[in-house]
């Protein structure tokens, strides 16, 4: 069997940011319809399903892309993206290193329900005026991730937060049903932090990507 690729890198044209956004039709585009091989991100990933055919694979769980998704997926899952036909959404990566330079607390995301599921990450269902909003949100990110103004990355983190509250505030109201006992997932998680607060001790802080540093002395 061969080993699941492992992406350490967001995905981002400028090649130095740890945030990157795209249209799901262009990503379809590029790669020819082509479904990628199943991977793992050292990163987090959102997908904002608009429109879509196909499955997308999580932990080797399979669910059915529909209309109005939305999809989490925390670093170190397994997943596999498979579309029959051009999808229209979004498809969001960011990093720690990113929510650092944004002054968003790694604290932040380990409170939110979304990136919570080991084994079984079925997508959030929202309503259309509960779509709509986020939709906004995401529109507003990927304009401003496709243009150079000043201030940039500030406003992409803090856009990316009323995104990921407002899609938390929609798992509270509705929350997704699991099919097994989450006792497992639950020490699967307690063992994750432990390993990271070790870990972290002996890591040197990140670095500011260069754009972002231009964009706050400029």
């Amino acid at each position: 069997m061969e080993a699941v690729k492992i992406y350490q890198k967001v995905y981002s044209e400028t090649g130095d940011m740890s945030f990157g956004i795209f249209r799901m039709d262009d990503i379809y585009i590029e790669e020819n319809g082509k479904p990628d091989e199943p991977h793992r991100h050292s990163y987090y990933t959102v997908l904002i399903v608009k429109q879509a055919k196909g499955i997308h694979k999580i932990d080797f769980n399979t669910y059915p892309f529909s209309n109005k998704q939305l999809f989490f997926v925390a670093p170190g899952q397994v997943h596999q993206v498979v579309t029959t036909e051009k999808p229209k959404g979004f498809a969001m990566t960011f990093s720690n290193q990113f929510l650092v330079e944004n002054s968003i607390p790694i604290s932040f995301i380990d409170s939110l329900y979304l990136f919570q599921n080991y084994g079984q990450s079925p997508p959030l269902l929202p309503n259309k005026e509960q779509f709509e909003t986020i939709e906004q949100f995401a529109n507003q990110i990927f304009k401003l991730y496709s243009t150079d103004e000043k201030m940039s990355c500030l406003s992409i983190g803090a856009f990316l937060k009323l995104l990921l509250i407002e899609c938390n505030n929609i798992y509270s109201i509705n929350p997704i049903e699991m099919d097994v006992d989450t006792t497992g997932a639950n020490l699967i998680r307690a063992f994750k932090k432990a390993v990271e607060k070790d870990y972290k001790k002996n890591t040197p802080r990140p670095i500011m990507p260069m754009r972002c540093i231009l964009l706050l002395t400029t």
